[in-house]
């Protein structure tokens, strides 16, 4: 698998889905923001309509998607993907989608901030600069898959909050984030470190096939 939310998360296989749909608000996005490469020239939104989320034992995992339309289904399928595969209909060009894995959920919730690099290290975060869409190609490993045409940067952030809980049989999740720590992944090991706000309070709706990868703490 290509490098879909790898960093510092590998994503592999997900059994099939087996969830709710969220039934909130989808006409605008819950939580927003931009994310901006340090003296790049470049950003991305932030525009997150719909959430999931499942937790198990001490274990939880959330995949926030800027695509109104998203489905555990889709997400399901995204994330189990084998290349190649044409994630066009998925993902949002120009966008950053967003994953989150907490290894202890004490009490029927999880809180992080900033002096939790532990924490820290859940997030995988990708942005995808431009409107320039994805096309199959092969690259330098050997890895024949479709690449955004644009830039591409990941990344987890250096400034944050979020808070999860349980609402009844979904999750609420209240995030707050600014500067981050990343690169861009197809062009240099180098650090590329990003600023922006990013914040808002989005219900997830539960997934449970979320705990059957390898993404779930184990």
């Amino acid at each position: 698998m290509r490098a879909r939310m790898t960093a510092p998360i590998v994503l592999l296989a997900l059994a099939a889905c087996a969830g709710k749909e969220d039934e909130g608000d989808d006409a605008s996005p819950q939580i927003t923001g931009a994310i901006a490469p340090d003296g790049e020239g470049i950003s991305a939104d932030v525009e997150i309509y719909k959430a999931f989320a499942m937790h198990a034992g001490s274990g939880f995992v959330a995949y926030l998607s800027n695509n109104p339309d998203a489905t555990c289904e889709s997400v399901t399928e995204y994330l189990r993907a084998d290349a190649p595969y044409d994630p066009s209909g998925f993902l949002v060009g120009g966008t950053c989608d967003v994953a989150i894995r907490i290894d202890t959920w004490e009490e029927g919730a999880g809180k992080a901030a900033t002096d939790d690099p532990i924490a820290a290290a859940g997030f995988a975060i990708n942005c995808y600069f431009g409107s320039d869409g994805w096309e199959l190609e092969t690259r330098d490993n050997d890895d024949r898959d479709y690449y955004w045409q644009g830039r591409e940067w990941q990344g987890s952030p250096a400034v944050y909050s979020y808070d999860f809980s349980e609402d009844g049989g979904d999750y609420t999740l209240d995030l707050s984030m600014s500067d981050y720590n990343g690169s861009f992944i197809y062009e240099s090991l180098e650090a590329a470190p990003a600023s922006g706000g990013v914040t808002g309070t989005i219900r997830a709706a539960r997934c449970e096939a979320l705990a059957t990868t390898p993404f779930f703490p184990g």
